[in-house]
This record gives structure tokens, sequence and C-alpha cells, in this order.
């Protein structure tokens, strides 16, 4: 097992090479679903997997597919879910990142997640999370600690309703020491030519551009008083 990603099959934590070995053609992902919690390395990994050479129907700047999630804020996830089923897109195999599934109201969704969707939990330091959230509110470190713990406990618990399918759970700060072998380990499970590895290696930055520019704008707005 690599050290920094775990393999979840039926509920249980396996290595990778017995995940992978003899898989049906029905448990290698067509497409895949990025989640985590706010500012825990989604937009990442998210970059990354697009790298390996999936898709985002037009995404934001944090690789986030408006449209999709929308069924979800209408409290309709049969509608999502039929719509990641028609999701061939000529060919495409495609990708959805959104940092908020561990929400209970996402719960149906999750449950009925077509069988062709693989799931990539990212996990990341809960004074991490706190930290980037302190840049960019007026809440408390301690409050903010507080807050990324529950939801990344909240987040764990949503893992009981995809334990009958292939999911991976990885370290954003692993993901940071040794991007690597993340996303060796990562491109194995999408079953995706060790040729992209290099490249969706090298898109893995700790401070994406986007939230660099949120930052300096929030700093020029103190600095204005």
């Amino acid at each position: 097992m690599t050290d920094g990603i775990f393999f979840l099959q039926d509920g249980d934590v396996v290595a990778g090479a017995d995940m992978l070995a003899d898989r049906p053609a029905r448990l290698i992902p067509r497409h895949v679903l990025v989640t985590g919690i706010g500012r825990g390395g989604t937009t990442a990994v998210a970059m990354a997997v697009e790298a390996l050479g999936f898709h985002a129907e037009s995404p934001t700047s944090y690789r986030e597919t408006k449209a999709l999630r929308q069924f979800i804020v209408n409290s309709d996830p049969a509608g999502a879910n039929d719509y990641l089923r028609n999701w061939p897109r000529e060919g495409r195999r495609m990708f959805w990142k959104d940092p908020k599934i561990w929400a209970s109201a996402f719960d149906p969704f999750l449950e009925g997640l077509p069988e062709n969707i693989g799931l990539v939990f990212v996990f990341r330091d809960a004074l991490g999370i706190a930290a980037r959230n302190c840049r960019l509110s007026s809440s408390s470190l301690t409050d903010n600690i507080v807050a990324a713990a529950q939801a990344q406990y909240k987040m764990s618990k949503r893992l009981a309703l995809v334990k009958h399918r292939n999911v991976v759970m990885l370290s954003y700060e692993k993901l940071l020491i040794d991007p690597a072998m993340i996303i060796d380990a990562l491109a194995r499970f999408l079953a995706v030519p060790a040729s992209l590895v290099g490249k969706a290696a090298e898109a893995i930055k700790p401070s994406p551009p986007a939230y660099e520019l949120k930052f300096a704008k929030s700093l020029r707005k103190v600095a204005a008083g």
C-alpha cells in the first residue's frame, strides 16, 4: 500500500495491487468525481485529474461544474445521477469536482451514483484548512480548526454510502511532498497510461492562481480599511 493514498473496496482498506488486479471492466472508472471539503486540496487534485486526460464541462477556475451541481442545489439527486449516466460526451472521460458533497443533503446522490463513476476523496490536515480559511474570513483560527475537523468527520461518514464500490482516499499533504508517487497510484486506479503521470504531477501546485487572486483582493480590502 502506498503511504498517503488508500483504496477502499467493499468497506475495507486494501492494497493498491490487490484492488487493481483482475478488476472487472465495470469497476474501472469511466469518469471520476473528486470531492473533499472547502480549501482541502480538491482543486489541485482536479487539475491533476484533468492532466491525466479527463475533461470538465465549462469548468470554473476552481474546476467546478456548476450546471451539474445545480441538480443537488435543487434537491434533485436523481436528476444528477441520470445526468452522470449520460456522461459519455463523445468518448471523453469526464470529471466533476465539488468540495461540498460531504453534506448530508448529498446522501441520496452518493447512494445512487452510477457504477462507472470513480470516487476520489481528498483529506487535508485541519490546521492547513483553517489557516487558509483565516486568510479569507474574519473567523478565528480556533473556530476554523473546529469547523474543518467537523467537516472532515462528516465527509468520513459519507464513505459508508459508497462502501460497495472502489474509492480512493488520498492525503493532500503527501500529494505535495511526493506528487509523482501519489499521481502514479491514482493513474493506475483510473487506468490511465503511465506516460501522463509526469505532466499530471507537474500540475500539482500548493497555491492555485484562483486562490492567490482571492487572497490578494482580501489583503487590499483590509489595507483600504
